[in-house]
C-alpha cells in the first residue's frame, strides 16, 4: 500500500505540474489535510426538504442553489427556501436532479423527471419546452444557449429565442443515455453517455465518439487547467492526451468509482465517489474523507467551489462545506492522545504542549511529536503546565502530582508517596527568578523548592493561612502578587519579611461571582474569568471591574481568559469563544454601563468543538501570535488578525423581503398614506463566516448617513413621513471592506391634505372656511369627548361584571344577588305574584377546612355551585351569599313548590361522591326557605329565610326548613 501510495503521489505531481505552474506568481498553499477543513453539514434537520441532494451550483447573485427531490432549493448561508411546488416552478413534478446558473444573467435552469426544463429569475418560474425524457444534465453557454442531456440518449439545444434542436443518432450520438454535459474553460463542449465520451464539434454541428475511451457510462467529466480532459467511468479514470488526441488510463489507481470531478483554484482535484467518501488529489499526496471524519454519507453525489474557495459537497446524508475556516484544531485524528484537552502551554524552543485526559503531547511545525517513551508519562491525565526558563516543563496530573520533564525525559515526581498533600495539581507557577514553584491543588497552595534537577517540599498554604478555600484551581504572579483563584473566591499572596502571607479578596463587594476559572495577568490589567462574568482588576487604581451578561455578554460561565499581541481579549467557555476588541473592553472600563458586542466563535468557524475546558492553562498565546485553546474535541487555534483580515472579498448582499403593513413591497412601487410600518429582510452571500457578517443599513431620505446593524438580519420603521425613499444595506466581513449596497426605492404618497394644492386652496379659501373649520373642529373634538365616554362607560360596565361575579364559583356575589332581590321583590308586589327566596348553608364547613385545607374546601364549594346550577330553573337565580352560604331567588314560585326544588339539592349533595376531591370527604347541607310576605319588604324575606336557616341547623342539619307562609293576594 505504501508503494501504491507513493506512486500515486509522483504521478499526482507529474500530472497536476502544469497545472500548478499555469499559477506560477501566485501564492499557492500547501494542501492541508481535508480532516483539518472547517466541517459544516445540513440536512432535513436544518430545513433541508430532502437528505439527498443531486447537484451544487452558485447564481451569478451569489446564491448557492440546491437541486434535490423535493424541489429546487436556494441558500443564503442561514435559511433554505424551496421551491416544492411543481405548479409554481412550471416542471412535471416537484423533484429536480439537476441545477446550473445561467451564464448570462442572475437565473438559474433545474431539469428532472418527465423531461422538465424551467428558468428561475427575479423571483419567477419559467418552463421550457419539455424534452423527451428524464433530464440528467443542464449546461448554459456564454451565448445564452442552453444544452440538456436526456436519459433517451438525446441532447436538446435550447436558443435565447426560446426554439430548441435536439441531436441523436443522426448527429453521431449512438449511446442509449446521455448522462453528463459539460462546458470545459477552453470553450469544447464534451458530453458523457452510456457508450463512452464525446466532443461536440461546431463545424459539422455534430457529436464525435472518442473509441479510446471504455463503451461504458461516464459519470463525471473535467478540463484541467492545461486543457487536459479526464473523465470517470465504472472503470476508472481516464486522462486525455495532448490535443485530445486519445483517452489514456489515470496511471494510478483511485479508491472508489467516481461520481464527480472538480479542479479547484489551486489546482488540486477533488472527487467523489460511490462508497468511499470524498478524495482529494494533490501535489504528492492523495487525501480521503469518509463519515468517521465528517462526512454525512459515502454517496457523493456532486462537489461544487464557490466564488470564496468553499468546497461545498452534496450526498444522500443532506449538504456539506468544507472550508479553510478560521480555527485549525488537532485532535485524536491527527494523532493527538486524547480529544479532551485540558491545558496547552508554549515551551521556550516555541513547542506547543498540550495536555489530555489520556497524556501529554507537543506539536512541533503542525506535526505531533512523541513527548517520552517514559512510561510514567503514558496514560497520565493532565491538569496542568508551565514552562521553566532552563528548558524544563512541569506537569501537573490528576493522580500522579507534580511532574518534571526535561529533554522529554520524566526527571522527577513528588506525588503522595513523597509528602505530597493531594496527587491532583490543577495550577502551577514557577517564580521568575527564583527557585520556588507553587502549585494549586484542592488541598491548598503546595510550596516546593528545585534545585539540581530535584524537587523538595517545602510547606502547605491553606485556609488556616488566610486562603478563602482550599481548593485551588489556578495561580498567576503579578508584579510580587500570587494570585491563588479557587472554586469559592479569590485570595492573593505576598511576602512580609520573607515569608508568605494570604488574604482574601471579597469578591461581594463588586459581584455575584464565586468560582474562578482561570486568571491571566495583562500590561494593564488582570483578568478573572468566573461562573459570573469576567472580573478585571486594574492595578495603578486598585480597581475592580466586573462585565457580566447585562453588559452584553452572551452566557455566564467563562473558564479561559487570555490577550492576543494587541490586546484583544479572548474568552473560552462551554458555548464558545469569544473574542473582545481591545476598545470594547477600554469603553467599558471609561464607562461601566457600556454594553459590549462580542464576536462569538463556534463550531462553524472552524473549532470540532465549541466546549472550552477549564484547566492550567486553558488559553494562551504564542510566540508566533497564535491563540490556542484546550476543547473538549482537541487543542484548536487561531491567528487572531485573520478575524478581521480574511483576504475574502466582502459578500455581495441582496433584500430578500420587503414588507409594508404585511404585504410585499415592489421595486419603485409607490405606497398609499396610510402606510405606517415597513420592514425589510436582507443577507449578506457570504458562505466562509456567515454567523459573522456585519451590516449596515441607510434610508435615504431619512437617514443622514449608515446605520450599524450588526448581524440583525433585518431592519424596521414605522410612521415614515410622505416622500421618496430608497432603501440601502451592505454588508462585511469583520473588519473587511463593505459590499455595494443593495437598493430598493419606494415613495410613500402624501395625504391630500399634505400636497401643495391643497394648501394653496386651503389659503384662497382660508377666509370663507374659519368658520366651517371651527364649526368641524367643535364637532370633531365633541365626538371625540363622545367616543371616550362610550368607551368610559364600556369599561365602566365590564369592571361592574367583574365586581358582581364570585370569582372562585363564578356565580353572583352578595351585592349582585342583592339588586335582583330588590328588583324581584319590588316586581312581585306589583303583580302580586308569589317569590320565593332560599339560604343554604355546607355544614360543619369550619371542619372540612381544619382537617382539610381551605383549597379542599375551595374545591367543594365549585362542586356545589355547579350542583345548584344544575338543579334550579332557568328563570331562577343563584348567588353565593359568602363564605360556604348560597341564596336562590325563585320567582313566581309558591312555597311548597321552592321547598321541594331546595330539598331536590339537599339530596343530590347528600348522594354526591366527593372522593376525588379528598378521600373520606362527606359533604351536606342545609336550607331555609321563606316566601313574600304582602307589604313586609325584601329584608324581612330575608330574615325569614335566614331564620328558617337557623332553625335546620339546630333540628340536626343536613335538612330544609321552611318559614311559615305569608298571606298573598290572589292574583
Amino acid at each position: 500500500m505504501k508503494k501504491l501510495m507513493c506512486l500515486l503521489g509522483l504521478v499526482c505531481c507529474v500530472f497536476l505540474g502544469v497545472s500548478l505552474d499555469s499559477r506560477a506568481g501566485e501564492a499557492v498553499p500547501e494542501a492541508k489535510p481535508l480532516i483539518q477543513y472547517a466541517i459544516e453539514t445540513w440536512s432535513t434537520r436544518h430545513g433541508l426538504p430532502h437528505n439527498s441532494v443531486n447537484r451544487i451550483t452558485q447564481s451569478n447573485d451569489g446564491y448557492i442553489w440546491l437541486a434535490t427531490w423535493e424541489g429546487p432549493v436556494r441558500f443564503n448561508g442561514r435559511e433554505f427556501t424551496i421551491y416544492d411546488d411543481f405548479h409554481v416552478t412550471a416542471l412535471a413534478e416537484s423533484g429536480v436532479y439537476d441545477i446550473t446558473k445561467d451564464e448570462t444573467s442572475d437565473a438559474v435552469y433545474v431539469g428532472g423527471p418527465r423531461g422538465g426544463v424551467s428558468r428561475y429569475l427575479d423571483g419567477q418560474w419559467h418552463g421550457l419546452p419539455r424534452a423527451s425524457d428524464f433530464v440528467y444534465e443542464t449546461l448554459s453557454t456564454p451565448n445564452g444557449e442552453l444544452w440538456v442531456a436526456v436519459a433517451d440518449g438525446a441532447v436538446y439545444r435550447y436558443f435565447p429565442d426560446n426554439t430548441f434542436r435536439v441531436y441523436g443518432i443522426e448527429q453521431g450520438i449512438t449511446a442509449d443515455i446521455a448522462h453528463r454535459i459539460y462546458l470545459g474553460p477552453s470553450g469544447g463542449i464534451w458530453l458523457g453517455g452510456s457508450d463512452g465520451i464525446y466532443r461536440y464539434d461546431a463545424d459539422t454541428d455534430g457529436f464525435t465518439h472518442f473509441a479510446s475511451f471504455p463503451a461504458e457510462f461516464v459519470r463525471a467529466i473535467l478540463e484541467l487547467d492545461d486543457g487536459r480532459i479526464i473523465a470517470a467511468s465504472d472503470s476508472g479514470l481516464f486522462v486525455s492526451e495532448p490535443h485530445h488526441d486519445a483517452f489514456v488510463p489515470w496511471p494510478a489507481d483511485i479508491q472508489g468509482v467516481i461520481t464527480s470531478l472538480l479542479q479547484d483554484r489551486y489546482g488540486h482535484i477533488w472527487f467523489g465517489t460511490f462508497d468511499r467518501g470524498l478524495g482529494r488529489i494533490s501535489p504528492g499526496t492523495v487525501d480521503y474523507l469518509d463519515v468517521s471524519q465528517g462526512l454525512p454519507n459515502q454517496h457523493i453525489l456532486d462537489i461544487f467551489e464557490d466564488r470564496e474557495g468553499n468546497i461545498w459537497v452534496s450526498s444522500h446524508g443532506g449538504l456539506v462545506q468544507l472550508r479553510d475556516a478560521l480555527f485549525n484544531t488537532f485532535s485524536m485524528t491527527q494523532g493527538l492522545v486524547g480529544n479532551f484537552v485540558r491545558t496547552v502551554q508554549e515551551d521556550h524552543d516555541g513547542y506547543i504542549w498540550v495536555g489530555t485526559n489520556a497524556g501529554l503531547n507537543r506539536l512541533a511545525r503542525g506535526q505531533i511529536l512523541p513527548v517520552s517513551d517514559d512510561l510514567r508519562l503514558e496514560g497520565q491525565s493532565v491538569l496542568s503546565l508551565f514552562p521553566h526558563t532552563d528548558g524544563r516543563m512541569y506537569v501537573g496530573t490528576y493522580v500522579s502530582g507534580l511532574l518534571q520533564v526535561t529533554d522529554g525525559q520524566v526527571t522527577a515526581q513528588f506525588d503522595r508517596g513523597r509528602g505530597l498533600p493531594f496527587s491532583e495539581i490543577r495550577g502551577l507557577y514557577a517564580l521568575p527568578d527564583s527557585n520556588r514553584l507553587f502549585a494549586g491543588t484542592p488541598g491548598g497552595v503546595v510550596e516546593f523548592e528545585t534545585e539540581q534537577g530535584d524537587i523538595r517540599y517545602v510547606r502547605t498554604y491553606t485556609q488556616e493561612d488566610g486562603l478563602v478555600a482550599n481548593f485551588i484551581s489556578g495561580l498567576a504572579y503579578d508584579h510580587g502578587t500570587l494570585w491563588v483563584i479557587s472554586t469559592y473566591g479569590l485570595s492573593r499572596m505576598f511576602q512580609v519579611d520573607g515569608a508568605w502571607q494570604a488574604e482574601t479578596v471579597d469578591l461581594s463587594r463588586f459581584s455575584s461571582a464565586m468560582t474562578l476559572f482561570a486568571v491571566y495577568v495583562g500590561d494593564q490589567f488582570t483578568y478573572f474569568s468566573s461562573d459570573r462574568g469576567l472580573l478585571i482588576y486594574q492595578r495603578d487604581r486598585d480597581k475592580w471591574f466586573w462585565l457580566n451578561r447585562e453588559n452584553g455578554l452572551p452566557f455566564e460561565k467563562y473558564f479561559s481568559v487570555a490577550e492576543d499581541q494587541d490586546k484583544h481579549l479572548w474568552i473560552g467557555g462551554s458555548r464558545g469563544i469569544l473574542r473582545l476588541s481591545r476598545e470594547a473592553i477600554q469603553s467599558f472600563i471609561s464607562d461601566e454601563t457600556a454594553l459590549v458586542s462580542p464576536m462569538l466563535f463556534t463550531e462553524s468557524d472552524g473549532l470540532l468543538s465549541h466546549q472550552v475546558n477549564s484547566g492550567g492553562p486553558s488559553s494562551i498565546l504564542d510566540s508566533r501570535n497564535r491563540m490556542w485553546f484546550a476543547t473538549a474535541m482537541g487543542a484548536s487555534y487561531i491567528v487572531p488578525g485573520d478575524v478581521l483580515n480574511s483576504g475574502l472579498e466582502p459578500p455581495p448582499v441582496v433584500i430578500e423581503r420587503a414588507r409594508t403593513d404585511f404585504e410585499a413591497l415592489g421595486q419603485g412601487e409607490r405606497l398609499p398614506p396610510s402606510t405606517s410600518r415597513l420592514e425589510f429582510q436582507y443577507a449578506g452571500l457570504g458562505f466562509r463566516m456567515s454567523s459573522q457578517i456585519e451590516y449596515q443599513v441607510r434610508l435615504i431620505g431619512f437617514d443622514a448617513d449608515w446605520v450599524s446593524r450588526g448581524r440583525a438580519l433585518a431592519a424596521e420603521y414605522t410612521a415614515l413621513p410622505p416622500g421618496q425613499y430608497t432603501f440601502s444595506v451592505r454588508a462585511r466581513y469583520p473588519g473587511g471592506e463593505w459590499s455595494e449596497p443593495a437598493e430598493l426605492p419606494f415613495e410613500i404618497e402624501a395625504h391630500y391634505w399634505q400636497q401643495m394644492w391643497f394648501y394653496l386652496l386651503l389659503t384662497v379659501l382660508l377666509s370663507f372656511m374659519v368658520v366651517g373649520v371651527m364649526k368641524w373642529r367643535v364637532r370633531y373634538l365633541e365626538q371625540a369627548r363622545e367616543t371616550l365616554q362610550a368607551q368610559v362607560a364600556e369599561k365602566t360596565r365590564e369592571l361592574e361584571s367583574l365586581a358582581r361575579e364570585d370569582s372562585l364559583t363564578g356565580l353572583a356575589n352578595r351585592r349582585a344577588f342583592d339588586e335582583v332581590l330588590r328588583h324581584q321583590y319590588k316586581k312581585a308586589e306589583r303583580s302580586n305574584e308569589p317569590l320565593c327566596l332560599a339560604v343554604l348553608d355546607i355544614d360543619h364547613f369550619k371542619a372540612i377546612n381544619d382537617r382539610f385545607l381551605h383549597a379542599v374546601g375551595d374545591l367543594v364549594l365549585i362542586e356545589i355551585a355547579k350542583v345548584l346550577r344544575a338543579t334550579v330553573r332557568s328563570h331562577d337565580y343563584v348567588a353565593r351569599w359568602g363564605g360556604e352560604e348560597f341564596a336562590i331567588l325563585l320567582p313566581n314560585t309558591r312555597l311548597r313548590e321552592a321547598t321541594d326544588i331546595c330539598e331536590r339539592i339537599r339530596s343530590n349533595i347528600e348522594a354526591m361522591d366527593f372522593s376525588h376531591i379528598r378521600e373520606g370527604l362527606i359533604v351536606t347541607l342545609s336550607g331555609g326557605v321563606a316566601d313574600r310576605h304582602e307589604n313586609s319588604g325584601h329584608s324581612n324575606l330575608l330574615v325569614r329565610a335566614d331564620k328558617a336557616l337557623y332553625q335546620a341547623k339546630t333540628e340536626g342539619r343536613n335538612r330544609i326548613v321552611q318559614a311559615p307562609s305569608g298571606k298573598q293576594k290572589k292574583s
